[in-house]
This record gives structure tokens, C-alpha cells and sequence, in this order.
């Protein structure tokens, strides 16, 4: 069995930056440069989200975007926390964003692919029973016997493939621990094409389509308060969960803003109903 299976998923870039004084390194750069380093036996296998296997043969499994940038330290980081939690089962970390884009500012821009508990120090927090406060399975770190034993496997809808598949989350909350670390941090620099509308519009479809599949996991009872309240007695509220970015008021907005606002809007909750109720609406 090997130690270490790293799926990198998209198109391969090489590139590098400066952020806040240490130098990052795209993730197969990063990665190839650290594990030359390590005592280690692994594999590092660039994927689709659709092409991603169910079973590995290795204890340790990392997962990363191909554009996410990560510091020199982030497997090293990575193998530490797995010998120190021996029964953790996903390991999250912060991803930050940059972006010199005026195509999409405001509200969207401080939200749009980002994670952080906004904790600054190193510090490890158990959030198994914090399924709210999961991250994104594109950015994380998962124990082999974890996803080998719930089988992990992306999740279909109907505009594509999504990496967040919250069924296998509760599963793997069950039998192990859910952690998130401040220290393996991820940055994606966001370009023009980030902000096209189409990829906009998939990117928060998905994120609500994930929230959709998170209440279809519950218990009837617990679906059928959450539906009731937010959706039968109170309609106004039909955004459920939906980011707070659709309601901030902070800044004085256009009329384009608030007509791309309303896509987004509309695209979440699109993908909300459809998670929730398991079949196409549109």
C-alpha cells in the first residue's frame, strides 16, 4: 500500500507567486518538488472531478484544483496532522482568493471560491458535528481507510459533476473525525474567465445543489421542519441558506450588479430544489 495518492484535478499550469512574503507554487510543481523530498511511496494522478475513483490503495489521499497554489510545506503539514489524529477521516483548510478583475467586484468577489474560519493562528478544531462548516472536497485531505470504506464518489446533477458529496461526508462524520486546519491553506488567484457568467452561474448552482443534497440526507423529520418553515410557512424566506453576498448592502450597487445578482439568485436556488428533491425542474 502506498502512503500517498494526490488527485489533481483539471488542466495542468505551471506558475508561481509571492503571497505575504512565501513563495507558492502551483499544485503539481509544489507537489512533485515536496514529495521529492519525503520518504515516501505515492502517486499523483491528474483527473476530472467525473474520472475521480472510488477506492485508492494508499493511507493518505490529497486532493487539489491544478490552479490552487499551496506553500512548500503543505505535505509535510499534511503527514504531521495524520500521524498526530490517527482517527480523523477529512481534513479541510482555508482557501483564499486574489483577483485584480474588475469584471465581477463587490460581494461575489469576497465570497466566490473562498474558506476560512478567519482563525489566523495555527490551530487544529474537531468540526465533525459542523456539517454547516464543511469545506470543499477540491481543497482537501482524506485518511485512505475513510474513502476506501464509504467508497467516495462525485456526485451528478443535472448541469455536470460536483466534488462535494455530502452523503459521503455524514458517513465518514459517523465513524471518524471531520478537522480543519488554519495552517494548509490553498490560494486561487481568480482570472476573467473565473467570473464568465456561465462559470458564475454553474459554480453557485452547484453550491446550492450541494446545500439540496445536505437536507436530503436528514431525517424525515427533520426535512419536513426544515420544509415546512422555510419553504411552506414562511415563502419569503425560499433562499433557505442561500450566501449571504445575495443580501449585502454595504456598498452602493447598480443596476448591472443587482441584474447578475438575481442570475447567481436564481441559479442557486434552481440547484437547491433540484438537490433537495432529486430530480430536474428546468
Amino acid at each position: 500500500m502506498k502512503d500517498l495518492t494526490v488527485f489533481i484535478i483539471g488542466d495542468l499550469e505551471k506558475r508561481s507567486l509571492s503571497h505575504n512574503g512565501s513563495l507558492l507554487h502551483d499544485s503539481y510543481t509544489s507537489v512533485t518538488n515536496q514529495l521529492s523530498s519525503l520518504d515516501c511511496d505515492y502517486e499523483i494522478i491528474n483527473t476530472e472531478i467525473k474520472d475521480i475513483p472510488n477506492r485508492v490503495n494508499s493511507n493518505l489521499v490529497l486532493f487539489l484544483r491544478s490552479d490552487h497554489l499551496i506553500p512548500d510545506d503543505y505535505i509535510f503539514n499534511a503527514c504531521n496532522i495524520n500521524n498526530l489524529f490517527r482517527n480523523f477521516g477529512i481534513l479541510f483548510g482555508p482557501v483564499y482568493t486574489r483577483s485584480s478583475s474588475a469584471a465581477f467586484s463587490g460581494a461575489v468577489k469576497d465570497h466566490y471560491h473562498r474558506y476560512d474560519f478567519g482563525i489566523d493562528e495555527v490551530l487544529i478544531s474537531n468540526i465533525t458535528n459542523e456539517q454547516h462548516n464543511y469545506g470543499d472536497m477540491s481543497a482537501a485531505i482524506v485518511s485512505g481507510s475513510a474513502y476506501n470504506q464509504f467508497n467516495f464518489s462525485p456526485v451528478k446533477t443535472p448541469r455536470g459533476y460536483t466534488i462535494n458529496n455530502h452523503y459521503f461526508f455524514n458517513q465518514v462524520a459517523k465513524k471518524h473525525q471531520v478537522l480543519y486546519c488554519s495552517s494548509l491553506y490553498k490560494l486561487k488567484v481568480l482570472t476573467d474567465m473565473d467570473f464568465d457568467p456561465e462559470i458564475l452561474s454553474d459554480y453557485y448552482y452547484n453550491k446550492g445543489y450541494e446545500c439540496g443534497l445536505h437536507m436530503a440526507t436528514e431525517s424525515e423529520y427533520e426535512k419536513k421542519e426544515k420544509i415546512w418553515k422555510n419553504f411552506v410557512e414562511s415563502p419569503e424566506l425560499t433562499d433557505y441558506e442561500s450566501p449571504r453576498w445575495l443580501h449585502d448592502t454595504k456598498e452602493t450597487v447598480d443596476i448591472e450588479y443587482l441584474q447578475s445578482l438575481l442570475v447567481l439568485k436564481f441559479h442557486y436556488q434552481l440547484g437547491l430544489f433540484e438537490g433537495m428533491l432529486g430530480k430536474k425542474l428546468v
